[in-house]
Parts: structure tokens; C-alpha cells; sequence
């Protein structure tokens, strides 16, 4: 026998989701238990057995009483922040492995009605341990579609806020390449590499002095490389994996050096030279400016993070340029918009990805750049008006 409080529950779940057990007594019950039944007894007699199924599942395995009451709520087409905790939705989440295709299929369409709010539960049953093959397929394929659109969300809000930090973007992507990741601990490492620069700087150092001291901690102290030669690869072209391995393609690692140093308010930007992602050390007084030669004025000199942070002067940049029979301009050497960067380290990833052919990947990689293209279109205009 069950124990009382699951009898309770039981015979709550049982009552609302098959109906009245005789004709008129419905008027016998609350208006709130009137107006469940009714919600509950829309639909075939197997999607309704199905729903009781599901509420019994989900009551056994949370509060059998408290649960049971919120469960019908949530059922009968309640909105679900307000009807579900997180301990029912994590139950919800567990049915996911049920063999019975139209119970999974009747709770991957809740979950979807769930949204965004479902994401965190997703990813916490992922990390558990003791789930088979189904549970791990469904909740991944499941993950991967919810998480896409938050993420795309996200990076829209990121596009249009005025603080474009690349830290929150670059963790952004993580998540978008893979919905499960936890980017707790990478923010983490961020943190502490920016922590060990900024013990080291001081106010009365020059331009040149910062950039030492960066170089210094980022690429002696911490670790950090360029890879050197050999095929595209994923885990040379994704930021997360450049912190982890502590090497990276150069675009990829020049975004990880560009997020620290925008930590540490150093006005410093990406540049989208041909070929080749340097940074410059910009005066922040004259950004925009160009000098006699045609180049932006702003720049005081550039930095190849590729290359160990290596300074390259701007006379250096501008003989590159001509040698590849293109104008010393804004466009080619000037400070590029962080929008643009990730523009550019998105395209580079799906390339890698398709180098190794991840094509699905791939897939999915473009279309979050056309997505970011679509939201920084307004902001390209007016940066060129």
C-alpha cells in the first residue's frame, strides 16, 4: 500500500484527470477543481490517460500533495512559471526517457511550451549521472533547440546594449556550440588571468609599459601560444577551447587577449586586417581620426597576439596593405567594432567546423552569423553614416 500523503495525491491526480465519476457532481466541487476538469477532459480518452500518466509520474517522484495541485494547474493550460518549481519541472524532465512515444512526445511539447525557463533544468539532468541512451538523445536534441533560441535571444540583447564587452559574447558562442557546456569556470578563468594583469599595471605606465605587462601574464605567465601550421581545427578556432588548451588559431586567440584587456578598460580594438586579426593600442581621445597618410590617426601602434603580443608599427600595416593592393583606410587598418570581431570568429569556426566535416555544425553556425549580421545591420549604418 502506498503511503497516505501518495494516496492523497493519488486520488487528486486520479479525480480531476478522468473527470466526474457520475453525472452532476461536477458542481459538487470547487470552482477551481470545475474549472481543471474541464481543461483535463479535452482531448481523446488516450492523450487523456496519457496526461494522468504523466501527473501520477510527476507526483510520485516530487511532494505528493503540494505537487499534485500544481501539477493540474500547470496541466490545464496555466501559464508554467507560475505553476511549476524547479523540482517538478526536473521530474517533468525525467519522463523524457519514457518508452511510450506519446507520453514523450506530450512532454517535449510542455517543455517546448516551457521555453527558455527549461534550459538550466536541461542542462542539470545532462550532467547527472545514471541516464540511458534514449534519456541522453532526447534531452540533448531537446536542449539544443530551446538553448538555440535563448541564445539567439541573448546575443540580440548583446548587439544592442552599449557595453559590447567580448567576454559575455565569447561565452555566448560556447554555449551556442554546445548547449550543455557550463560556462561557469570559464568565466572564472577570465576572471583570474584579468586579476594577475591588473596587480601588474600601474597608472603612470606608458602605453608601451601596459602592453608588456599583458603580454608578460597572458602569454609567460598563463601559457598562451599560437598553433603553428597544420588544418583548421575546431579547438583552435573556438575561445573555450583556447582558454582550456591555452593555444589557439590567431583569430581566436586574439579575441581571448581582446576580452582581457576591454576587463581592464585598456583602450584597446580589434582590427580586421586581411588575413590576419591584430589588435591596436588606440588614443581614445582621437578615435575616428585619420592621419596625413590616410590611416586612422587614433592608432598608436598595433599588437599581434599571434605572435606573443608583438608591436608592429602603423607604417608596417599601411606596406602590408599595398603589397596587397588595398587602401590604408578605416575598413582595413582602423579599430573595428566588437560586433565586427565576432562576425569574423563566428565565420572562422564554421569554416574550421566544416574543414573537419562537421557540416551539421556548420550548418548552424551560419545561421547564427547571418542571425548577428540581421541584428548589427542597423548599428553597421550607422557606423558608416
Amino acid at each position: 500500500a502506498l503511503p497516505v500523503g501518495f494516496q492523497e495525491g493519488f486520488l487528486l491526480i486520479r479525480r480531476n484527470a478522468m473527470g466526474p465519476t457520475h453525472p452532476g457532481t461536477e458542481g459538487a466541487r470547487t470552482g477551481s477543481n470545475a474549472h481543471i476538469a474541464r481543461g483535463m477532459r479535452r482531448g481523446s480518452p488516450t492523450e487523456l490517460r496519457r496526461r494522468g500518466r504523466i501527473h501520477m509520474a510527476v507526483v510520485i517522484r516530487t511532494h505528493p500533495i503540494k505537487i499534485a495541485r500544481k501539477t493540474q494547474n500547470y496541466f490545464a493550460g496555466q501559464e508554467p512559471e507560475s505553476a511549476m518549481s524547479v523540482t517538478e519541472l526536473h521530474a517533468l524532465i525525467s519522463l523524457l526517457e519514457d518508452p511510450d512515444e506519446g507520453i514523450y512526445n506530450t512532454v517535449k511539447q510542455e517543455l517546448e511550451r516551457i521555453g527558455e525557463a527549461a534550459v538550466p533544468s536541461l542542462r542539470k539532468a545532462l550532467e547527472e549521472d545514471g541516464h540511458g541512451s534514449v534519456f541522453l538523445d532526447r534531452a540533448k536534441s531537446l536542449l539544443d533547440q530551446l538553448a538555440t533560441d535563448e541564445i539567439r535571444s541573448s546575443f540580440a540583447d548583446w548587439v544592442d546594449s552599449n557595453d559590447l564587452g567580448l567576454t559575455t559574447a565569447l561565452l555566448l558562442l560556447d554555449q551556442y556550440v554546445d548547449p550543455a557546456s557550463e560556462t561557469s569556470t570559464l568565466r572564472e578563468d577570465l576572471l583570474r588571468i584579468r586579476q594577475d594583469i591588473w596587480l601588474e599595471l600601474h597608472d603612470d605606465m606608458t602605453a608601451l609599459e601596459q602592453v608588456r605587462v599583458v603580454n608578460r601574464i597572458f602569454f609567460e605567465h598563463h601559457g598562451f601560444e599560437g598553433t603553428k601550421g597544420g588544418a583548421a581545427r575546431p579547438t583552435h578556432a573556438l575561445p573555450s577551447e583556447v582558454l582550456r588548451q591555452r593555444k589557439g588559431n590567431s583569430l581566436a586567440l586574439g579575441a581571448v587577449y581582446l576580452a582581457m584587456v576591454q576587463e581592464l578598460d585598456l583602450p584597446i580594438h580589434g582590427v580586421n586586417l586581411p588575413n590576419h586579426f591584430i589588435l591596436a593600442y588606440c588614443d581614445g581621445g582621437h578615435l575616428g581620426e585619420f592621419s596625413s597618410d590616410g590611416g586612422p590617426g587614433s592608432v598608436l601602434f598595433y599588437i599581434n597576439p599571434f605572435n606573443q603580443g608583438g608591436i608592429i608599427h602603423p607604417e608596417e600595416v599601411s606596406a602590408f596593405l599595398g603589397h596587397l593592393d588595398l587602401p590604408v583606410d578605416q575598413g582595413h587598418c582602423g579599430p573595428c567594432h566588437p560586433v565586427d570581431v565576432m562576425r569574423r570568429l563566428i565565420g572562422n569556426l564554421a569554416y574550421a567546423y566544416e574543414r573537419q566535416e562537421d557540416l551539421s555544425q556548420a550548418e548552424r553556425l551560419r545561421e547564427l552569423l547571418f542571425f548577428v549580421e540581421g541584428c548589427s545591420a542597423p548599428q553597421s549604418a550607422e557606423r558608416s553614416e
